[in-house]
């Protein structure tokens, strides 16, 4: 392999990445305070619902079923955040392979 053309395959590697976080993976930079935020939207959603099943339940019962709910939130949006990195490696993979085959 050249010089110049490894430099361009890494010059190509390192816009990947470098968009990949700032497009991809920053949207996921602040799913804890999400997640709160969600607890926060649940604790009042549920507390506030007349006629709900929650309504002979203390306000301790409704806010372990808001945690519970925004803990489940946080979890999907940290499995998806894992699947979006998976996917860039396996695109970068893939692209890496489709490069090299092209090497002179």
């Amino acid at each position: 392999m050249t010089f110049g053309w490894r430099h361009k395959l890494i010059k190509q590697h390192d816009f990947f990445v470098q968009q990949m976080r700032a497009r991809i993976l920053a949207q996921f930079s602040e799913i804890e305070a999400e997640a709160e935020k969600y607890a926060e939207d649940e604790y009042e959603r549920i507390g506030s619902s007349p006629g709900s099943e929650y309504d002979f339940y203390d306000l301790a019962h409704v806010a372990e079923t808001a945690n519970d709910n925004a803990l489940e939130f946080y979890s999907l949006l940290d499995d998806l955040r894992k699947q979006a990195t998976l996917s860039a490696v396996a695109g970068m993979y893939h692209q890496w392979g489709k490069r090299t085959s092209e090497i002179p």
